[in-house]
Protein backbone atom coordinates (compact mmCIF):
# COMPACT_ATOMS: atom_id res chain seq x y z
CA UNK A 1 0.00 0.00 0.00
CA UNK A 2 1.02 3.45 -1.02
CA UNK A 3 1.58 6.30 2.09
CA UNK A 4 0.21 9.47 1.55
CA UNK A 5 3.47 11.06 1.06
CA UNK A 6 4.35 9.07 -1.72
CA UNK A 7 1.74 9.65 -4.18
CA UNK A 8 2.10 13.65 -3.19
CA UNK A 9 6.14 13.22 -4.24
CA UNK A 10 5.05 10.68 -6.84
CA UNK A 11 2.34 13.73 -8.06
CA UNK A 12 4.78 16.15 -8.11
CA UNK A 13 7.27 14.80 -9.61
CA UNK A 14 4.96 13.53 -12.25
CA UNK A 15 3.43 17.00 -12.97
CA UNK A 16 6.72 19.11 -12.42
CA UNK A 17 6.63 21.62 -15.47
CA UNK A 18 3.35 19.73 -17.04
CA UNK A 19 0.97 21.54 -14.66
CA UNK A 20 -0.51 23.79 -17.41
CA UNK A 21 -0.71 21.51 -20.18
CA UNK A 22 -2.16 18.72 -17.45
CA UNK A 23 -5.10 22.02 -16.76
CA UNK A 24 -5.75 22.76 -20.40
CA UNK A 25 -6.15 18.91 -20.94
CA UNK A 26 -8.62 18.23 -18.07
CA UNK A 27 -10.54 21.73 -19.13
CA UNK A 28 -11.12 20.38 -22.95
CA UNK A 29 -12.60 17.21 -21.29
CA UNK A 30 -14.62 19.21 -18.86
CA UNK A 31 -15.86 21.74 -21.33
CA UNK A 32 -17.32 18.79 -23.84
CA UNK A 33 -18.71 17.55 -21.11
CA UNK A 34 -20.54 20.56 -20.43
CA UNK A 35 -21.88 20.79 -24.12
CA UNK A 36 -22.81 17.14 -23.96
CA UNK A 37 -25.19 17.39 -20.48
CA UNK A 38 -26.88 20.63 -22.18
CA UNK A 39 -27.84 18.72 -25.23
CA UNK A 40 -30.41 17.36 -22.79
CA UNK A 41 -32.57 20.55 -24.02
CA UNK A 42 -32.31 19.73 -27.49
CA UNK A 43 -32.39 15.68 -27.86
CA UNK A 44 -34.13 13.50 -25.22
CA UNK A 45 -31.40 10.87 -25.40
CA UNK A 46 -28.45 13.64 -25.87
CA UNK A 47 -26.80 12.82 -23.13
CA UNK A 48 -26.43 9.45 -23.08
CA UNK A 49 -25.32 9.31 -26.56
CA UNK A 50 -22.99 11.37 -25.06
CA UNK A 51 -21.51 9.60 -22.89
CA UNK A 52 -20.94 6.61 -24.86
CA UNK A 53 -20.50 7.92 -28.11
CA UNK A 54 -17.38 10.85 -27.34
CA UNK A 55 -16.95 10.89 -23.57
CA UNK A 56 -15.19 7.57 -23.38
CA UNK A 57 -12.90 7.74 -25.91
CA UNK A 58 -12.11 11.30 -24.39
CA UNK A 59 -11.82 9.84 -21.14
CA UNK A 60 -9.45 7.01 -22.54
CA UNK A 61 -7.47 9.78 -24.25
CA UNK A 62 -7.20 11.61 -20.88
CA UNK A 63 -5.58 9.18 -19.28
CA UNK A 64 -3.32 8.45 -22.12
CA UNK A 65 -1.84 12.07 -21.82
CA UNK A 66 -1.50 11.27 -18.05
CA UNK A 67 0.14 7.84 -18.84
CA UNK A 68 2.24 9.37 -21.11
CA UNK A 69 3.03 12.36 -19.20
CA UNK A 70 4.29 10.18 -15.87
CA UNK A 71 6.91 7.74 -18.31
CA UNK A 72 8.21 10.61 -20.64
CA UNK A 73 10.60 13.28 -19.73
CA UNK A 74 8.46 15.48 -22.56
CA UNK A 75 5.45 16.68 -22.53
CA UNK A 76 2.91 14.93 -24.13
CA UNK A 77 0.92 17.37 -26.60
CA UNK A 78 -2.88 17.78 -25.85
CA UNK A 79 -4.00 16.37 -29.22
CA UNK A 80 -3.16 12.93 -26.96
CA UNK A 81 -6.84 13.48 -26.14
CA UNK A 82 -8.23 13.20 -29.49
CA UNK A 83 -5.74 10.71 -31.35
CA UNK A 84 -8.40 7.91 -30.89
CA UNK A 85 -11.09 9.77 -32.94
CA UNK A 86 -8.15 10.50 -36.23
CA UNK A 87 -7.07 6.57 -35.42
CA UNK A 88 -9.46 3.66 -36.65
CA UNK A 89 -9.48 2.71 -33.01
CA UNK A 90 -12.57 4.57 -31.98
CA UNK A 91 -15.46 2.18 -32.49
CA UNK A 92 -13.26 -0.52 -30.42
CA UNK A 93 -13.05 1.61 -28.04
CA UNK A 94 -16.26 2.29 -27.91
CA UNK A 95 -17.45 -1.04 -27.82
CA UNK A 96 -15.25 -1.87 -25.36
CA UNK A 97 -16.85 0.22 -23.08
Amino acid sequence: MWTRNELKSDAKRALTGKYWTAFTAVLIVSAVELVGGSLSAVIPFGPLAMSFLVMTVLYVGLYRWFSRSREAAAIPGVEQLFILFKNETWSKTVSGM
